[in-house]
């Protein structure tokens, strides 16, 4: 029986902990300044931030909106509280801009691998420090640290690249994996730096950053000001916030998203048997380009990849001057190709064609392939305000945002994508390289 006492009165002081369980709040100013080579008057600008920090999150109250970053669910979320929208982006998205700007600022290819790593070292320690990640390929040597006291010191090449000083706080054991994340994302140092700083266990309380961006130097000024163990935040996102951009903000891909996250876009009255059937029935009556638009669409929207129902159509047309036109129109690897595929998906008579626009996703490839991107990307954007469930115009959609740098949008067209349509042929890619992303750079999941 004493032992039964003892047990439940551990438990119960378990549980109160477990309860009581508390976030770390700090209150920071960061100042940051960009100083140009011969620039006489440096401009500085001051901001004072709240940063929460839980255990499998953290958020950033910033001027005007609150960051919001969720490790359990790879989002961060943007919360603008007077029109109670947010946005949420995938934290793949994120890291996959870094890693791209990495490249595009090598030369290298996105999926190439960085085949001499001695080449301009000194820009690659940059890039790394700038960006907060080192690539596959990427050598180079570590800055210098100089430890006095409580106050580290990084130089590379005899320059200051950062310097902390710790403070009086500890990190609780359950919150330090948050806060690398913090450091990883928000205050851009070079991964050595990072370890070093989270290997400590204490917060800093100040943080300086020099980072180089061309011919100019990046200075930034970490400051906390205060800490409190406060309650845990129990809903990240309130309940009473729609999905929707910042107030005053004007993007069509993104008007055409959240009229489908809200429901509010109108779904085409039609399923991929119906679709079948319009088929067979376009192949009876000879109309074969109308046969091949319905075809194209049961695999745009639903993912039926029906290979024996197209070698039926193809039989049927034989020679057919439309349905040639179309394979034309298929043929789109190089630019010359895409030149000709343009000229004959123009020629075709789409007068008699129903849902017509089905033809434009395949005209807009040509047209990327052909290098007129701009063109091709209103094409696919026109596509989706008729038909905003056409889930392999996401696809491509994506692909152009990709090659825009607009990862966060790239992102969005490929999630609505296969939430349209779990079996397209993208999702395979799509986890290999959100897994290999996790592998690659795991201080950032």
């Amino acid at each position: 029986m004493k032992h039964r006492c003892m047990l439940v009165i551990m438990l119960s002081l378990f549980w109160a902990c477990d309860a009581a369980r508390a976030d770390l709040r700090l209150s920071l100013t960061r100042s940051r300044a960009v100083v140009s080579a011969g620039a006489i008057d440096t401009k500085t600008a001051t901001e004072n931030l709240m940063l929460q920090i839980g255990p499998s999150y953290f958020w950033l109250d910033l001027k005007d909106y609150r960051r919001v970053y969720d490790f359990e669910k790879e989002r961060v979320y943007t919360l603008h509280f007077d029109s109670k929208t947010y946005l949420d982006d995938s934290l793949q998205a994120v890291v996959m801009f870094r890693e791209a700007e990495i490249r595009n600022r090598l030369g290298v290819p996105i999926f190439s691998k960085i085949e001499n790593p001695t080449a301009g070292k000194g820009r690659q320690f940059e890039l790394a420090h700038l960006f907060g990640m080192t690539l596959e390929g990427m050598e180079d040597p570590p800055p210098v640290e100089e430890v006095r006291g409580k106050q580290h010191r990084f130089t590379y090449e005899g320059a200051l690249v950062a310097e902390f000083r710790l403070g009086a706080d500890a990190i609780p054991d359950d919150l330090r994996g948050s806060f690398a994340k913090f450091i990883a994302y928000e205050c851009g140092v070079h991964p050595f730096i990072r370890r070093q700083l989270c290997s400590c266990g204490r917060l800093f309380q100040d943080l300086k950053t020099v980072a180089r961006m061309g011919d100019a130097m990046r200075v930034t000024k970490l400051h906390i000001t205060s800490v409190a163990n406060v309650e845990a935040t129990a809903v990240l996102v309130p309940a009473d916030f729609r999905f929707g951009p910042e107030p005053g903000g004007s993007d069509p891909v993104l008007d055409i998203i959240c009229s489908v996250r809200d429901g509010t876009a109108k779904r085409p009255d039609i399923t991929s048997a119906d679709l079948r059937a319009r088929t067979e029935k376009a192949i009876q009556e000879k109309h074969f380009a109308q046969a091949m638009v319905y075809f194209f669409q049961n695999m745009l929207q639903f993912g039926v990849e029906d290979k024996e129902l197209l070698k039926k159509i193809s039989d049927a047309a034989g020679k057919d001057e439309e349905f040639l036109l179309i394979n034309l129109g298929l043929r789109r690897n190089n630019k010359a190709q895409a030149r000709r595929a343009l000229f004959a998906l123009g020629a075709i008579d789409r007068s008699t064609l129903e849902n017509d626009y089905i033809l434009d996703v395949y005209k807009a490839d040509a047209l990327s392939t052909a290098g007129r991107v701009k063109e091709s990307k209103w094409l696919l954007i026109n596509v989706l305000r008729q038909n905003p469930y056409l889930a392999g115009a996401y696809k491509d959609l994506g692909g152009i945002l990709f090659s825009e740098y607009d990862m966060p949008g790239a992102w969005r067209c490929w999630e609505l994508c296969l939430k349209l349509c779990p079996g397209y042929s993208l999702l395979r890619k799509f986890e290999y390289y959100q897994e290999r992303r996790r592998k690659r750079f795991p201080d950032f999941f």
